[in-house]
């Protein structure tokens, strides 16, 4: 299942100044340090409820890789 627009609504509610156009953006063209991400990320474990491992969060660049990520877990389950 694809979750991009769950993940651009959750985008825009932590930095509302961005649009979310564009998943294919690093979180650094977001202009998104790597607080900002692993907040995002604990808001995204929260919403979906699944738990990210620490080693994959650092290896995030953009919200298609967060989706790509969320995917997987569902697969799991």
């Amino acid at each position: 299942m694809d979750h991009l627009s769950e993940l651009v609504q959750l985008l825009q509610n932590f930095k509302p100044e961005l649009d979310g156009s564009d998943m294919t953006a690093s979180f650094t063209e977001l202009g998104m340090d790597s607080y900002d991400v692993v907040d995002f990320i604990m808001s995204v474990e929260k919403h979906f409820n699944i738990a990210v491992d620490d080693s994959q969060i650092m290896a995030l660049e953009s919200i298609n890789d967060v989706n790509n990520i969320i995917d997987q877990y569902n697969k799991e389950d």
